[in-house]
């Protein structure tokens, strides 16, 4: 029963900036959660001093420091290291009791959630912790590890955001039983409801025709390098097609390696790099483009495959993870097998040759997305793990 003054925490170990799916789940949580009366406020793993404040479009931000102590180092670092995570103890237990949490639900677990589930365990704070994992945070889970076990062991509920990654979770713990809730990310659908009012993309270089977009972080798993692959067999046919390639930049490693491989293809002039798009601006790069291809050797989910959705923009991407929970035949979209750079080439092609034929499946998806992926539904699904 949720009661008045009961407050949740939406925690990410970062500085919230809407750049990546977490933080868009995140964000359609917490607006979806205050359409329901309860009191959120996204958490934000933050160094320094207690702050809290409200952003220009609502959103009520805290900051707080979980802190794990590094034991295995010299004596005096160690002492150090418990004085400090003694003293963050103490402030993340002032934090939750005066800001009256009763519930915690951690974005991207980390092991500096050890604090909290202590502070738990020894009963100085009763909330519910709720861990929910959204994909690259499953592989820093070690099941060897006491730290991640009394985590979970003291974690009120897991969820995770599709079938597939509840699989790779389970595998990882098999040798310990947890109920795992599968919660499937809430897409909203109110920034794509006019589309003949979005406008086109402002790109910062002239990008003339037609184009297609992988708008994915810059890091190897997201595999752009296949697109590039796949672009190299094509380019010469459609003169005036564009890959756009959109996201992150991350350490800049894995741009750097991208951008090399366009050069040594003597495809870089086709090829436009758009770096950080706010996500007010993602409508506008879909609904323009010809299709979304998403080469990723693994997505936990695919939460720009539903927003292509919405925006009634065709997709292509790779039969992995999640993704086929959002795009489950050919009705919905194209998906090849991983890695099969000829197969993913035919996928494109099709799609640019067959516009009347790819919309319908754009359509088809943008219907799927509204009744079956809404924030509506992901936010019963958390208010139930929540039990407010």
């Amino acid at each position: 029963m949720k009661k008045k003054n009961d407050v949740v925490f939406l925690y990410v170990p970062w500085v919230f900036d809407q750049l990546g799916g977490v933080d868009v789940v995140v964000n359609n949580l917490f607006f979806g959660l205050n359409e329901q009366g309860i009191n959120v406020r996204i958490a934000e793993q933050l160094w320094g001093r207690r702050r809290e404040w409200t952003d220009e479009v609502g959103r009520s931000f805290v900051t707080i420091n979980f802190f794990i102590p590094k034991l295995k180092v010299g004596f005096v670092r160690g002492l150090k290291n418990i004085t400090s995570f003694f003293f963050h103890g103490m402030a993340t237990l002032w934090n939750l009791q005066s800001s009256g949490v009763t519930v915690v639900n951690a974005h991207f677990p980390t092991k500096g959630l050890f604090m909290l589930c202590l502070l738990k365990y020894f009963r100085f704070w009763n909330g519910r912790v709720i861990l929910s994992f959204h994909g690259a945070d499953v592989d820093d889970v070690q099941p060897d590890d006491k730290v991640w076990e009394f985590i979970f062991n003291i974690s009120n509920g897991i969820s995770v955001c599709s079938h597939a990654l509840k699989e790779k979770l389970q595998q990882k713990m098999s040798k310990n039983c947890f109920s795992i809730d599968v919660v499937h990310n809430g897409i909203d659908s109110s920034i794509f409801n006019n589309l003949d009012e979005i406008p086109a993309y402002n790109f910062t270089s002239e990008v003339s025709g037609d184009y297609i977009v992988c708008l994915a972080n810059f890091v190897e798993h997201k595999g752009q390098g296949y697109l590039i692959e796949a672009f190299y067999e094509i380019y010469l046919k459609y003169p005036n097609l564009t890959l756009v390639l959109a996201g992150g930049r991350d350490n800049g490693e894995w741009v750097k390696f991208i951008d090399k491989l366009c050069i040594d293809l003597q495809i870089r002039d086709r090829v436009e790099f758009v770096f950080d798009v706010p996500y007010e601006y993602v409508p506008s790069l879909l609904k323009g483009a010809n299709a979304l291809v998403l080469p990723s050797k693994y997505e936990s989910f695919g939460l720009v495959i539903g927003e292509a959705g919405l925006a009634e923009t065709p997709v292509v991407a790779f039969d992995v993870g999640g993704i086929p929970e959002i795009v489950p035949s050919s009705e919905y979209g194209c998906l090849v097998p991983l890695g099969d750079v000829g197969a993913l080439t035919k996928a494109i092609e099709k799609t640019i040759l067959s516009p009347a034929e790819s919309k319908i499946t754009a359509v088809n998806l943008r219907k799927r997305i509204i009744n079956e992926f809404s924030c509506e539904t992901m936010c019963d699904h958390y208010l139930s793990l929540f039990q407010m």
